[in-house]
């Protein structure tokens, strides 16, 4: 983060230590895996699951993890990417800003090797408004914004 911008939030009053709403802290995820695979007749084996899997993890001191897994997998080949950040969430009422301060793409293949890298994620702040709401299968996590309107992350 820009020391500015961090001083400039420290300064106002929006971002101090222990600033994560106590409803938020833990780790929240969504996601699905295929229950389709292919089984290789010579050898027997199975490949792997495909699906993706979101993760975001918020700590007391208002620091955040985010992780996205998206794995494909067809006959014998597998690819994988991953996004990891970490940074910091500023809250505003029921608003939250994540401010990353590190972020990573990584990309495996293991059948085509100009398909592995890793590279810097984006570093983009990104805003929603969010909220806290019980169902019949317990705590589920909504963030919103003009892109993103869902209430998928779980406990």
């Amino acid at each position: 983060m820009n020391r500015a911008l961090l001083a400039t939030l420290l300064i106002s009053g929006f971002l101090m230590a222990d600033s994560a709403p106590g409803a938020l802290v833990g780790t929240w995820g969504t996601g699905t895996v295929s229950a389709v695979t292919f089984q290789n007749r010579t050898t027997g084996s199975y490949s792997d699951p495909s699906g993706t899997q979101v993760q975001y993890k918020f700590l007391p001191d208002g620091r955040y993890e985010y992780g996205a897994l998206t794995t494909s997998s067809l006959y014998s080949c597998t690819m994988r990417v991953m996004t990891f950040k970490t940074g910091i969430v500023v809250y505003r009422g029921d608003e939250l800003t994540f401010v990353p301060q590190t972020s990573k793409f990584t990309s495996q293949d293991s059948c085509s090797s100009r398909h592995n890298y890793e590279k810097p994620a984006g570093m983009e702040q990104e805003t929603y408004r969010w909220h806290v709401e019980r169902d019949q299968y317990g705590q589920k996590m909504c963030l919103q914004n003009a892109k993103i309107n869902g209430c998928a992350y779980r406990r």
